[in-house]
């Protein structure tokens, strides 16, 4: 049980302060355009995340939106866009979300 709350607490940290130069891909939408897109995190803001993909800078709402984040090689996790909500200084002060 500490290994699995121990690699919770790494994941949370990582995501919480920033998910900038994360490969992510879109796994639920709520807008049908933006369904399967995936690519580099460039900008993050409170309520949306700009992502580089096909050499094109899509905007995409957290709120709605299920993703599926690479943190490094061999640790990708699924989030719910609602957990990533908030700038990050602000999700650091939030609790550990269960994935």
């Amino acid at each position: 049980d500490d290994l699995i709350f121990n690699k919770k607490l790494y994941i949370w940290a990582k995501l919480a302060v920033g998910i900038h130069g994360y490969y992510i891909e879109i796994v639920k939408s709520s807008i049908e355009s933006l369904s399967n897109l995936s690519g580099v995190v460039v900008d993050e803001t409170a309520h949306m995340i700009k992502v580089l993909s096909q050499d094109k800078i899509r905007t995409i709402p957290k709120k709605g939106f299920v993703f599926k984040i690479t943190i490094e090689p061999g640790l990708t996790v699924r989030v719910n866009g609602e957990n990533l909500l908030g700038k990050p200084e602000d999700r650091m002060k939030k609790k550990i979300y269960s994935w």
